[in-house]
């Protein structure tokens, strides 16, 4: 993980343990540099990654954070679903607002 010293991401990084925190969020050229430093040393990538995964787990997994994660996952894919539903036809033997049902039988209002 290489990421820049900006918002929260620095309470989540523990630099040069479970990632690579830059100071200046708009450098391209450290941000280059410390993604090809550890695309040439894969061992301390893997340590990275390793240390990176237990911060994650040991703050994050069997907590309430977790339960609130995939409650509001639950929660957008039912608004996905919703918003992917087709509009609901009406039933074809209703009576229409004129009496007469598209079954063409005519109905008298209650």
């Amino acid at each position: 993980m290489v990421a820049s010293r900006a918002g929260g991401i620095q309470d989540q990084i523990v630099d040069g343990v479970t990632g690579i925190l830059l100071a200046d969020p708009t450098d391209l050229d450290s941000f280059a540099a410390a993604c090809a430093g550890l695309l040439a040393d894969p061992e301390r990538a893997a340590e990275i990654g390793v240390a990176a995964r237990e911060w994650v787990i040991s703050h994050f997994l069997g907590s309430r954070h977790l339960i609130h994660y995939l409650r509001l996952l639950a929660e957008l894919l039912e608004s996905r679903r919703q918003a992917e539903r087709p509009p609901s036809v009406p039933s074809t033997d209703a009576p229409s607002k004129s009496g007469v049902s598209t079954d063409g039988e005519a109905h008298r209002p209650h």
